[in-house]
């Protein structure tokens, strides 16, 4: 193969042209080195340039892959590019993007393997010590997808192996981040409280929404953890700021909805989860949020049910204008997230909903069918046999005898002996 710089024989123009497509890698126009080396492969085919500029090919359509968001080809023509290319100048920066890509792909224990593995770029430049801001950002990577995993020890490890490598501005910040982050893993929360304090105060100085985002969300975290729960939301309340970027706004709604429902707000918390929806329509877990809300719209209901709740300041409905709210939530999930593995609970809780809304044989009429579908449609689990209970006991009331044996029979076959059940049980 020929070497990948030029020597002063290469016609002139050629050099031009490859130095060129290197300037626009450099500063991220991929879609011009695609189209330049393209041509430049086809026009120059003996070229003893060739090799070069099919390697900025190759890694341009890697980059402008990824940078179109088809994250499954990225990882393909990135690992071919690595393949391909070993000794490549932008070895280390294939790594990388294949490894993101994995990562916004969800396979995070893909792109750990792929980071450790021995013969990639990042652990050959570790051997020979060869300490660069690239190889730190390598490292970086690796161990945010280390916490993901909850891989705490081998987080550890590689923070560590960040220690004396020079790194720039925003990556120094990130590795500052990330050690904050793991303490609050292994429960120092104090240490994460500094920690974040420092993010926060630096955060500044980078000029950007995003780290600073991460800074108060990392706050609020280790505030909650130390029992200091005012200052958590006032730290989530921050990241409320419509500058702010879009992902940390929706993560501080749902915390902030998380905290008030353990402090008791139950409205303030619906209103929070209210505005999350409003507010991301075409968010990915929306499921969840919809499910949630009408989780907490019940939790309303039945503490209204209760003597203390019956006075509370905090719940401005009436108890059955609850149930509806929470019932309009779980057939949204039924008719709109087909999907969902929250499916077979959202029948199991519409069912009671219509079981507190129902009188006499009615509420059996009404919740029998999402009984049924619940008790169908999840696992084995406590919600299961209280579906399968639940059939039973709208079976008895309706009058139907057999029905009721049946499924109090399949009840007993799939939960004999087991106690956690019949304590569940017990509590119908």
């Amino acid at each position: 193969m020929a070497p990948f710089f030029a020597s002063a024989a290469e016609s002139a123009a050629e050099a031009r042209y490859l130095d060129a497509s290197r300037y626009a890698f450099k500063t991220g126009f991929f879609d011009r080195v695609v189209r330049e080396m393209t041509n430049f492969v086809a026009v120059f085919p003996n070229s003893t340039l060739q090799p070069q500029a099919k390697l900025l090919l190759a890694h341009a359509r890697a980059e402008l892959a990824y940078q179109a968001g088809d994250l499954s080809a990225a990882v393909k023509l990135f690992d071919q590019a690595r393949q391909d290319f070993p000794d490549s100048p932008y070895a280390m920066d294939a790594l990388m993007g294949s490894a993101y890509a994995r990562l916004k792909l969800g396979d995070t224990k893909a792109a750990i393997s792929l980071l450790v593995n021995p013969e990639n770029a990042l652990q050959k430049a570790l051997r020979a010590q060869t300490k660069t801001p690239l190889m730190g950002n390598g490292l970086l990577v690796l161990a945010d997808a280390q916490l993901r995993v909850e891989d705490l020890e081998g987080a550890q490890t590689t923070v560590t192996l960040l220690k004396g490598i020079p790194l720039l501005a925003e990556a120094g910040w990130k590795a500052r981040y990330l050690e904050a982050r793991l303490a609050l893993r292994q429960g120092k929360f104090e240490q994460a409280l500094a920690g974040s304090s420092n993010l926060i105060a630096t955060a500044r100085d980078l000029g950007r929404q995003g780290p600073l985002a991460d800074a108060h969300e990392l706050a609020g975290d280790a505030l909650q953890k130390v029992n200091r729960t005012t200052e958590a939301l006032a730290a989530y309340e921050k990241n409320l700021d419509p500058a702010v970027p879009v992902e940390n706004r929706r993560q501080a709604l749902l915390k902030i909805a998380t905290v008030l429902q353990g402090a008791g707000k139950l409205n303030d918390s619906a209103q929070k989860l209210e505005q999350y929806l409003n507010e991301n329509v075409a968010a990915p877990d929306l499921d969840r949020i919809v499910y949630g809300l009408g989780e907490l719209r019940q939790k309303q209901y039945y503490r209204l049910l209760t003597p203390a709740g019956t006075n509370s300041q905090t719940d401005l409905l009436p108890a059955t204008n609850y149930l509806y709210l929470a019932k309009a939530r779980y057939d949204q999930v039924i008719t709109q997230h087909t999907n969902s593995p929250l499916l077979g609970r959202s029948f199991l809780n519409r069912g009671w909903c219509w079981w507190e809304l129902g009188e006499g044989t009615n509420k059996a009429l009404l919740s029998l069918p999402d009984f049924q579908e619940a008790a169908g449609r999840l696992p084995k689990s406590s919600d299961q046999a209280i579906a399968l209970f639940k059939v039973g006991d709208c079976e008895q009331l309706l009058g139907r005898s057999e029905g009721a044996i049946t499924n109090l029979e399949k009840l007993v076959d799939n939960y004999q002996g087991d106690m956690a059940m019949r304590a569940a049980l017990l509590d119908q």
